[in-house]
């Protein structure tokens, strides 16, 4: 009885992932939307309430911030965060009660762009001033545990070549300390993705240190006081690119080449971090696809990456996984997933209007809720 049991919970699964909602429009009045990519989150979900933030790169305006605290039935009109017109962009989130802390990029800093934090401290309604954390190359991320706030940088040194750096905050965003560097690579090591639980603060970057981009990792079991040794995650003749690591620490994926075009390969970790099990591709395309976006809900892992808006779930912690499901007749941009109490969700971009907007839906469909 046992295993038919299990085997009914998971066509029960199987059958609920497959009942997705109508599309929402999250994005009103815009030119041209813009999400990050996948080295962190635009989209967060805690208990019943959803975090979303975005840029419209075309209108002027800067960063949106839109929230739902009914697990996406309803969602609040989009706030701008952002006063500097055309210039802030790659806006990334984490959230820890009512707390949420915000990092992006301003373009036109001088001499060259900067990487800005903000905060809400009552779950989105007020946002404090912009705090600049220092000149960089790329976008900053942004991870969070408890009054701990973590942030990853990418600075261009004299030499030419780029480092991944890393700053951190004790005291929910109110004091920064230093940056500090983290990679030590003797070419380009950028992209950094950044993620926490518990004690433990994840990094993993594109790295060329060996002429062969790699997934480079690094694992801090104090709150990023000191750091472990810098390892590879992928080796030559691999050529991977855009990797992204769950706040648990238990998951990463990246795209690679090893056959030729761009495929979506993942890895999870049995032990926090410590160590990787074996590698798995989840995409088999005949065109490229890249910048895959993960979450976890218990043994329940979601992925999903541009294109068809492509969706993949596994119900046992990312030991099996049930086919690519593609949610859009056309072709999407950044996409981001999240899972709440009683959900799954999607954040994507969209050219369905003739320009890009954002878009949503959800898993199971919200009762009464339509397309708008």
């Amino acid at each position: 009885m046992k295993p038919l049991f299990c085997l009914l919970l998971l066509l029960v699964a199987s059958v609920v992932h497959a009942e997705w909602g109508l599309d929402t429009k999250l994005s009103f009045g815009e030119t041209s939307v813009g999400l990050s990519e996948n080295m962190g989150p635009c989209l967060v979900a805690q208990g019943t309430t959803l975090h979303v933030v975005w840029s419209d790169t075309q209108r002027g305006s800067g960063i949106y911030y839109s929230r739902s605290t009914d697990e996406g039935i309803t969602w609040a009109a989009p706030v701008r965060l952002s006063p500097t017109p055309g210039a802030d962009v790659y806006p990334y989130l984490a959230c820890v009660g009512n707390y949420v802390h915000l990092v992006f990029i301003r373009n036109n800093d001088t001499p060259r762009a900067a990487s800005y934090y903000k905060r809400s401290t009552d779950g989105g309604l007020t946002w404090g001033p912009d705090v600049l954390l220092g000149a960089t190359k790329f976008w900053p991320g942004v991870a969070a545990v408890g009054a701990n706030v973590y942030v990853s940088m990418e600075t261009r040194l004299p030499s030419g070549i780029s480092q991944v750096y890393f700053l951190r905050s004790t005291d929910n965003g109110d004091t920064w300390s230093a940056q500090r560097q983290v990679s030590n690579g003797i070419n380009r090591s950028e992209d950094p993705a950044i993620a926490a639980a518990g004690d433990n603060v994840y990094l993993l970057w594109n790295d060329n240190r060996s002429g062969t981009m790699e997934a480079e990792y690094r694992r801090s079991t104090d709150h990023g006081a000191t750091w472990g040794p810098e390892t590879a995650l992928t080796l030559p003749p691999v050529n991977e690119y855009t990797p992204t690591i769950l706040a648990t620490g238990a998951d990463v994926a990246y795209a690679d080449r090893q056959s030729g075009k761009f495929q979506i390969f993942y890895q999870h970790s049995a032990d926090g971090g410590a160590t990787w099990g074996a590698t798995q591709q989840l995409s088999a395309s005949t065109t490229m696809a890249i910048f895959p976006q993960l979450a976890r809900h218990g043994q329940d892992v979601y992925i999903t990456w541009p294109g068809q808006l492509f969706f993949r779930h596994s119900a046992d912690g990312g030991a099996t996984w049930e086919p690519v499901t593609p949610l859009c007749a056309t072709d999407a941009g950044f996409s981001f997933v999240a899972a709440s109490t009683n959900a799954v969700h999607l954040i994507w971009i969209d050219n369905r209007l003739g320009h890009k907007a954002l878009f949503y839906k959800r898993n199971p469909p919200a009762k009464g809720a339509g397309a708008r």
